[in-house]
């Protein structure tokens, strides 16, 4: 049904964090490895590379779940991507995304037509290519210094909404933005949107778990092999 790529960069301390919970949960996936990676200026790319590498390596699949590395999930995550990929056929899901409105939104989907998140996306395969086509043809025009921002640029192009579930099914680790850059100078939080006993907590995990701040940190060049793997379908 779905195949899953999680982004992310060399020395990335959340990582396990990250692989654990969905290998508890039963979810195979591969890592796309941004190596050179500048918050200030590659993050659209990473993204961008990650999915590519998604379309690689999707074969019978519809769509492709493409997470960050700094997230937690909700208990039964696959199992619910599961139910909405039966119930429904949308374009893109949004699965995490920090809005008042939400809080307005009864229990099902509320849209957008554009995002300020990536830390998880569901796809369509058929879409996939249309971005990376549309990328391609306008790439200076499509290249923003966040993902979220090519992606929404390319969305209101097309006319595509974000699906958006209600409670939403990812969070930042420990709730909280590392850009600490939220409307009127407060940090954007996501627990406020995610019941905290819904959360799906790895074994290793503890809430003083913390990324560094990704706005000070640079990553150099890394020769290492991350794939977690799988020619499994989930």
């Amino acid at each position: 049904m779905f195949k899953t790529i999680v982004m992310t960069i060399p020395k990335r301390d959340t990582k396990q964090i990250v692989s654990e919970q969905l290998k508890e949960q039963g979810i195979t996936f591969e890592w796309s490895v941004d190596y050179e990676y500048s918050f200030a200026k590659n993050h659209f790319r990473g993204q961008f590379l990650a999915i590519q590498k998604g379309l690689s390596i999707m074969t019978s699949e519809k769509y492709l779940l493409l997470l960050e590395d700094d997230i937690l999930v909700t208990k039964n995550f696959k199992a619910k991507i599961h139910q909405i990929l039966t119930d429904t056929n949308h374009e893109i899901y949004s699965l995490m995304v920090v809005s008042d409105q939400l809080k307005k939104c009864e229990n099902g989907f509320m849209t957008a037509k554009s995002i300020c998140w990536d830390q998880g996306f569901l796809i369509r395969k058929d879409v996939l290519q249309e971005y990376v086509d549309f990328v391609t043809k306008n790439y200076d025009k499509a290249k923003c210094k966040h993902g979220c921002d090519g992606i929404s640029l390319f969305a209101i192009e097309k006319g595509y909404l974000f699906n958006i579930p209600v409670p939403t099914l990812v969070q930042h680790i420990d709730g909280v933005s590392m850009m600490k850059n939220g409307m009127f100078g407060k940090p954007r939080t996501s627990s406020n949107f995610v019941e905290d006993e819904m959360i799906y907590y790895p074994k290793t995990y503890t809430k003083k778990t913390s990324a560094p701040s990704r706005s000070t940190l640079t990553y150099q060049l890394r020769n290492e092999n991350n794939s977690d793997t799988s020619n499994k379908t989930d």
